[in-house]
């Protein structure tokens, strides 16, 4: 189920920007060409991993430009070329060329300026730390991309913001009128609580009466399996008390506790 692909041809979305493995990106190119979109596809930097490439679309000439060249400012150059300032300005391009919510795309546009002071953390690590909150919403979770599992393709403000929730709403609601039951998979995919450590590694957990009863790792980008550190994470947390803030007994990881979320007409994904 390709959630950005059906939350932009319903228009909930004013655009798209798709990263995705290069022998892929032809395609997916002529796809979104073939509904009308004007496309750019340009190379993506991800250190380590196999080629890939970033795929720009949006209804009008103008709008791609725009989104790619910010997308350029952002992703595509050098990390020796990096300038904080110019990586907020273009992250709250990209977030306005998108349709995310303002608070969401400042909270972001933040973590792009301090990001080379803070670099020893992962920016995924940095988004939770700004968004945890004690009850998030499971449809707001952006941790299990690696997985291909979300709603929402931008890192919210808070794990239970009101405009970050009616748009992954919106694009729910967009998803049900195609796939109903893919949905009704993926929120329940999306309840699970997950546990992430500095470093960006996470796992999957199991909470009974607030201890680690079970941890299962999870990757941190799509196509390829759990790291050695994912691994280690969840091994070592097992049993583990968890605070009311989400920090694990003796750990540094955090957990966020997207099970305790109940869906409409529906119950958590585990007692509280």
């Amino acid at each position: 189920m390709d959630v950005e692909r059906i939350a932009f041809v319903a228009r909930v979305k004013p655009a798209v920007r798709i990263r995705i493995e290069r022998e892929r990106a032809p395609k997916l190119v002529a796809e979104l060409e073939g509904l009308g979109a004007e496309v750019r596809r340009g190379p993506w930097r991800m250190p380590g991993g196999p080629p890939r490439d970033v795929v720009c679309a949006a209804w009008t000439a103008r709008a791609v430009e725009e989104l790619a060249h910010g997308e350029w400012e952002l992703c595509g150059r050098d990390r020796g070329d990096d300038n904080s300032t110019e990586q907020a300005e273009a992250a709250r391009v990209i977030g306005r060329c998108l349709g995310y919510p303002p608070c969401c795309v400042e909270s972001f546009a933040e973590r792009a300026r301090v990001k080379v002071e803070r670099s020893r953390f992962s920016t995924d690590w940095l988004a939770v730390q700004a968004a945890w909150v004690r009850r998030p919403r499971a449809r707001l979770d952006t941790l299990r991309f690696g997985e291909r599992l979300h709603l929402i393709s931008f890192e919210p403000c808070r794990f239970d913001c009101p405009a970050a929730l009616e748009v992954a709403d919106a694009i729910a609601a967009a998803v049900a009128r195609e796939d109903p039951d893919g949905l009704r998979r993926l929120d329940e995919a999306l309840r699970t609580s997950i546990a992430i450590e500095p470093s960006g590694e996470r796992a999957r957990v199991v909470l009974r009466s607030r201890i680690v009863e079970h941890a299962a790792a999870i990757p941190r980008h799509a196509g390829r399996p759990p790291s050695e550190g994912s691994e280690s994470l969840a091994g070592r947390i097992v049993g583990r008390a968890v605070a009311e803030t989400g920090e694990l007994e003796g750990d540094s990881a955090r957990v966020v506790d997207f099970a305790t979320d109940v869906p409409p007409g529906g119950v958590s994904a585990r007692g509280t």
